[in-house]
């Protein structure tokens, strides 16, 4: 990695010491004044310097953003992912979309209890981050039932311990949200009472989110930042055979087994997209997807000019602004 020029570092201290300490792990001096931002929003005055040097010293978990205010507690063994802005952005739009779908403005409690309740599954759901965001700001207008699954027994107390702490944790006739260890890969948990909740409605899952492991072996060792290879557990973004695109097949076939209306998962590149579009439309259900996007890091943000890729024929339009982020399917 190229040394930065001193002279850089003389910029960012005139804005901030702080902005300075950033440099080495942020790279460039917008990244550096952003983050800066973000540690001074999110702790407390008398902590401010130790905030920024935690995150000088390339802690991830010093990156302050919505999600963050929901999932700020991690595992004792670092178990845990570094929530990041890019899922906040994709949850947020996606819960936009269903509200929209569901009817748009905020609804007269009468007729909210005549809607049937969403159904949300997150698989690989880790500390629970977007189960808790598209719960919070879906039950503000629909009935909602969130639930969260993962294979770490840490994880899912995390995400217990986040629901709890953000009054996130009752449960409702029309609004709940709760968490299920289990493996994705085996067809147990599917009967598990709160999975079949969500799966035996008259019209099947409504949502099916991921934000699964999806790095290989290879691309791990020569392609992640340091603080991600120091802090970040590596069975969370490497699946365990090394295959990079291993958990989107098993996804995919979830989605068909659960009748799931609308998938949204998570990639690593624009490439692996395009890979996991060409699995979904060559699939069983591949003629009934009504709608296939790529969302790309800032999906609300239009981009400067439309793009598009072309996969089997058919051309699915980039969402957004930033790089190739997550795969939007929806079925009719």
């Amino acid at each position: 990695m190229p040394r930065l020029p001193l002279s850089l570092f003389w910029r960012a201290r005139r804005v901030s010491p702080g902005a300075a300490l950033l440099l080495p792990v942020c790279r460039d001096l917008p990244s550096a004044l952003l983050e800066f931002g973000w540690i001074k929003q999110h702790v407390e005055s008398e902590a401010k310097h130790d905030g920024v040097t935690k995150r000088a010293r390339v802690d991830p978990d010093w990156v302050g953003h919505r999600v963050l205010s929901l999932c700020r507690r991690r595992g004792r063994d670092r178990w845990m992912l570094t929530v990041r802005p890019e899922p906040e952005a994709y949850s947020m739009y996606l819960a936009e979309r269903l509200l929209q779908e569901a009817g748009g403005a905020e609804m007269a409690s009468e007729k909210r209890t005549e809607m049937p309740a969403l159904t949300v599954l997150d698989a690989c759901t880790g500390t629970g981050c977007i189960a808790l965001l598209l719960y919070a700001q879906l039950r503000k207008r629909v009935g909602v039932h969130v639930v969260g699954v993962d294979i770490a027994s840490e994880a899912i107390r995390l995400a217990q311990d986040n629901a709890i702490r953000n009054g996130l944790d009752g449960t409702a006739d029309e609004a709940s949200l709760s968490f299920v260890q289990c493996n994705l890969f085996s067809n147990d948990w599917l009967a598990d009472p709160l999975v079949q909740r969500l799966a035996t409605t008259d019209h099947g899952l409504d949502v099916l989110v991921s934000n699964p492991p999806y790095i290989s072996t290879d691309g791990f060792a020569r392609e992640t930042a340091r603080s991600v290879r120091i802090f970040e557990p590596k069975l969370a973004q490497v699946p365990l055979n090394g295959d990079e695109d291993v958990f989107y097949h098993r996804l995919l076939d979830l989605a068909a087994r659960l009748n799931a209306r609308t998938v949204l998962y998570e990639v690593g590149s624009l490439a692996q997209a395009e890979r996991v579009v060409a699995a979904a439309l060559s699939g069983d259900q591949g003629d009934g997807l009504i709608e296939v996007e790529i969302w790309a890091d800032s999906p609300d943000i239009p981009a400067p000019e439309e793009r598009s890729v072309t996969v089997h024929g058919r051309v699915i339009p980039i969402r957004g602004s930033g790089y190739g982020r997550s795969v939007f399917l929806r079925r009719r």
